[in-house]
């Protein structure tokens, strides 16, 4: 699976800096102060109500949960029925480039066939998402930065279409409200 080598090599762009705010993500949903980690994706996608974007109860797995003194890093996959959605959250508690800078370094790095099997690089379409998101086609994931580069987020939902795209989009506006 093509997207497992991309959300790895997303995970770690636009890392940097040291120390900063450590907030641990835990307490209620209602908004966060843009200073906090989001909570673990699982309890993001439970908050943002994925259920009714997937058409039925999902079944929520951990991914990944990391949480040290630079980065907060966490991934979920909710699985309902023969719809999929994943989340992977990334929280920069150092000092990050800006959203724009990481989105460009990350468009520059899709040329990188060493990085890359695509033939000619995935298509990356520009969405009006937080500071700066892409919709990646190839690989059907939607990357957004806000909080000024030091939030990233990869939506992926089932498989890439025109749907899903707009399923991922759904979901990513949602995070970015409730996580500002």
């Amino acid at each position: 699976m093509r997207w497992f080598g991309m959300v790895a090599a997303l995970a770690l762009a636009g890392c940097g800096g040291e120390g900063g705010d450590a907030g641990n993500g835990s307490g209620a949903m209602a908004a966060a102060p843009a200073t906090t980690p989001p909570p673990p994706a699982c309890k993001v996608l439970e908050a943002l109500d994925v259920a009714t974007l997937l058409g039925g109860a999902p079944v929520l797995t951990e991914q990944t949960n990391i949480d040290n003194p630079q980065t907060a890093l966490s991934q979920c996959i909710a699985q309902a029925g023969s719809r999929s959605a994943s989340l992977q959250l990334r929280y920069d508690k150092g000092s990050p480039s800006p959203s724009a800078e990481q989105r460009v370094t990350m468009r520059a790095s899709f040329d990188n066939k060493e990085l890359y099997s695509f033939p000619n690089g995935p298509e990356a379409a520009e969405v009006a998402i937080g500071d700066a998101a892409l919709w990646v086609g190839a690989t059907g994931q939607l990357i957004i930065w806000h909080q000024g580069g030091r939030a990233q987020s990869i939506v992926t939902v089932d498989q890439p279409s025109a749907r899903n795209r707009k399923d991922a989009e759904t979901l990513a506006r949602a995070l970015v409200a409730r996580y500002p």
